[in-house]
């Protein structure tokens, strides 16, 4: 048995299908996003290595003033 002689599919093509673009999805909405998530796990490194009592002290200090 010989088996049926059917056409390869072509790749798909890279438009978006309506589904996508009516999603909400914004590609620069994503990528500011990302920046901030960024900035702030930075910013979080930053912050681990500080003094908690020397900051409080400072801030109680101005506080006062």
């Amino acid at each position: 048995m010989d088996a049926p002689n059917i056409p390869a599919e072509s790749a798909p093509s890279e438009e978006y299908g309506t589904e996508v673009l009516c999603a909400g999805w914004n590609p620069l909405a994503s990528a500011v996003a990302e920046s901030l998530r960024q900035a702030g796990r930075d910013w979080l490194a930053d912050l681990s290595g500080s003094d908690a009592d020397s900051f409080l002290r400072q801030f109680y200090r101005c506080e006062g003033s």
